[in-house]
């Protein structure tokens, strides 16, 4: 098991992908590949970029344990095979590869953005196919590359293969299926002392092909969803580190009994109008104890209309008694503040 997490225009997938496909080939005859993606159109992409070089004179030239010329048989995209008896079939993640079987796989970029990243039904939909359709295809003592950029602590990397502890280092560590993984993590700016290229703290990567200042336009680049970027998919850590207004270090967790007797009670909304597609409305209710902690009690989330969330307010608010809700203003507030108004007032709150 592999998994190689490298920024954007980092040649992964040439060497990881494009290569590394006619190379195995070569080396065994009947071996079955399959090369996956997020979209059939891109793994076809790389799944033409091998075949070209599998039928280059210079592949023509190399020594193989094969009696003979290797040469292409079929060329479809979809499914190429070479004169060895070696196969590969290329197809999108989620397209289906059910019916084919493999002796190594490639899953090159299973996310194709941060919607889709942040969206918990395309991470589900990646999940299962990563588990059931791809995982299931693999022959005994198959092996698996997963080449990819992060956009979530919740993409398949983060929820299939990295251990919960897991801090940025490469070498090998203990995947959440029990298996060994050989993780190659580099960061365009080196912050790890242990850094596999072995760069010193600042250093940016591949200084002969990229100066400076390429990653400088993303690691400066202005606004907070910049800075996600440059966190996610330059430094493969998708939380930024100090950035925001809060960090991950700042929450805990605590059990019920926990929960102070004073608190001081809000509550707080960020609002959305449509149901079941866009944006979530989001409720939340906490309390500030004696040394200003934020204790979060309780929430509430859904793509709804307004009027079941103005339902939802009142029935956090009235649970908890707050006496203060707050939100974000702007165009919603103005357009539903009297309905939320009139609602109080049926409530006699």
């Amino acid at each position: 098991r592999g998994l190689i997490r490298t920024p954007p225009g980092s040649a992964k997938s040439t060497y990881g992908n494009n290569m590394l496909a006619p190379y195995v080939m070569g080396r065994a005859s009947n071996f079955r590949l399959i090369d996956t993606s997020y979209a059939t159109d891109l793994a076809e992409t790389q799944s033409r970029r091998a075949m070209q070089l599998v039928d280059s004179p210079e592949y023509k030239e190399l020594a193989w344990p094969f009696d003979g010329q290797l040469e292409l048989v079929r060329t479809a995209a979809t499914k190429w095979s070479m004169n060895n008896g070696s196969e590969c079939l290329a197809a999108g993640l989620t397209a289906g590869i059910t019916g084919n079987r493999a002796n190594g796989a490639i899953v090159d970029d299973p996310v194709p953005g941060r919607q889709e990243a942040e969206s918990e039904a395309e991470r589900r939909r990646t999940r299962n196919a990563f588990r059931d359709d791809l995982m299931s295809r693999l022959l005994p003592e198959a092996w698996l590359l997963m080449i990819m950029t992060r956009w979530s602590d919740l993409d398949v990397a983060g929820t299939e293969v990295l251990p919960p502890d897991w801090a940025g280092e490469s070498g090998t560590i203990i995947g959440r299926d029990g298996l060994e993984w050989e993780v190659l993590c580099i960061q365009a700016k080196c912050e790890r002392a242990d850094d596999p290229l072995g760069r010193q703290l600042g250093e940016y990567m591949w200084p002969e092909y990229y100066p400076a200042k390429h990653w400088q336009m993303h690691e400066y680049a202005a606004g907070q969803e910049a800075q996600r970027a440059w966190s996610s998919l330059y430094q493969q850590r998708p939380t930024p580190m100090g950035e925001g207004m809060f960090t991950k270090e700042m929450f805990n967790l605590y059990d019920p009994g926990e929960l102070p007797a004073k608190l001081a009670m809000l509550g707080a909304g960020d609002y959305a109008v449509s149901a079941g597609k866009n944006d979530f409305t989001e409720q939340g209710v906490a309390g500030i104890d004696e040394d200003s902690n934020i204790w979060f009690i309780d929430w509430w989330h859904g793509q709804v209309t307004t009027d079941v969330w103005i339902n939802e307010l009142f029935t956090l608010q009235g649970r908890h008694g707050c006496p203060v809700w707050l939100n974000e203003g702007g165009v919603i507030d103005k357009s539903t503040r009297p309905a939320i108004i009139k609602r109080m007032n049926e409530l006699k709150r």
